[in-house]
C-alpha cells in the first residue's frame, strides 16, 4: 500500500498554488459533510471554507494532502515551529476510516517527521487533543504518540486537553 501513498504540499511553487482555491474550500466543505470541523477546528478559530483557506495560505502553516492513489484519504498540517518541533493537526476523510487508518496515520507522520528539507529535519510534533475526544487520542496512541499529560483548562471553553507527542528515534 504505501507505493501507492502520495503526501503533496499545498504550497506555492514559481508564483503557483500547488491546489486551487476552489479546491481547499471544496475540502473544507468535504469535512463539513462528514462532520468532522466541529471537532478538528474545536477551538472555533475556523468556522468556515474562507477562514480556512485564509489560515492556510496565508498562517504559519505547511498544509499537506494525503491521497491513495488519486483518493484524497485525509489532510495534516504543522505550525507553531519552535527549533526542531512543530504543532501537528490531521483530519482523515471517511474514505480512510477503518483498518487502513493506522497504515494513513503512521505512513504520514513519518514521511513528515523524517523528511529532510535542505539539512533540516523535526525532531518532534507536539499534539493537543480536546481529553473529550478519546477516539483521537487511542487513535494518535496506535501512530506512536505517547502522552505527555493533561491541561486542565486547554480548550478555549475551559475544558482539559492531552498533549501529545511524537519523536523521532
Amino acid at each position: 500500500m504505501n507505493n501507492r501513498l502520495k503526501l503533496i504540499p499545498y504550497c506555492e511553487i514559481d508564483g503557483v498554488r500547488t491546489f486551487s482555491d476552489s479546491y481547499i474550500r471544496e475540502v473544507y466543505a468535504r469535512m463539513e459533510s462528514e462532520g468532522t470541523t466541529g471537532i478538528v477546528f474545536c477551538d472555533g478559530t475556523i468556522v468556515s471554507s474562507d477562514d480556512f483557506l485564509q489560515t492556510m495560505k496565508y498562517g504559519e502553516n505547511e498544509l499537506y494532502f494525503l491521497f491513495d492513489r488519486e483518493t484524497l484519504m485525509g489532510m495534516c498540517w504543522l505550525n507553531r515551529f519552535e527549533s526542531r518541533f512543530a504543532r501537528f493537526h490531521f483530519n482523515l476523510f471517511s474514505d480512510a476510516w477503518g483498518a487502513n487508518s493506522v497504515v494513513y496515520g503512521k505512513w504520514t507522520v513519518d514521511k513528515l517527521l523524517y523528511r529532510k528539507n535542505g539539512d533540516y529535519c523535526f525532531d518532534m510534533f507536539v499534539g493537543h487533543v480536546p481529553s473529550w475526544n478519546v477516539r483521537a487520542i487511542n487513535y494518535v496512541k496506535k501512530l506512536g504518540a505517547k502522552v505527555l499529560g493533561e491541561l486542565p483548562h486547554g480548550t478555549p471553553d475551559g475544558g482539559p486537553v492531552t498533549v501529545v507527542f511524537y519523536v523521532r528515534d
